[in-house]
């Protein structure tokens, strides 16, 4: 049986409130990390950023994303130490879905692709498609209104 298969029988999709044991999360990654190039919003929000460096290019600097590589390893170390099942995301291609926590949102046994400004994130749940395999309802967000110059 491939551990995807697995994965997915294992996997359910269920929160009943915010103070019961976490069970098991699923983490994001940051490989094939780039900003996007062509979002109004994402742009106007960098332009106005007071980040000591200037965001010239669509790949962040490499210390950039080994200190994230390095953060998410050491908080699925917690979790796992911790009892907590951790599923890390696989994407593939360009994307900036660090993580799904922000996009994402889990009711009962619901998936809520929430709103965002965003149009390059407006589809990330396409980014997990394995979601689209477990049984849980998925509603998705409408699509960001903004235009693209």
């Amino acid at each position: 049986m491939s551990q995807l298969l697995l994965f997915l029988m294992l996997l359910k999709v269920s929160t009943i409130n915010e103070y019961g044991q976490l069970k098991s999360v699923i983490l994001g990654g940051v490989e094939n990390f780039k900003w996007p190039d062509q979002d109004k919003e994402f742009n106007k929000g960098i332009s106005r950023s007071t980040y000591h460096e200037t965001l010239t290019d669509k790949t962040p600097p490499d210390h950039v994303i080994q200190e994230a590589r390095d953060d998410l390893n050491t908080l699925s170390l917690i979790m796992e130490h911790r009892g907590i099942e951790v599923h890390r995301s696989a994407v593939a291609g360009e994307h900036w879905s660090y993580s799904a926590r922000d996009i994402l949102l889990t009711v009962g046994n619901k998936i809520i692709q929430c709103p965002t400004p965003f149009s390059s994130r407006a589809n990330e749940l396409e980014r997990y498609p394995f979601l689209q395999d477990i049984e849980c309802e998925i509603i998705k967000a409408p699509r960001p209104m903004t235009k693209q110059d």
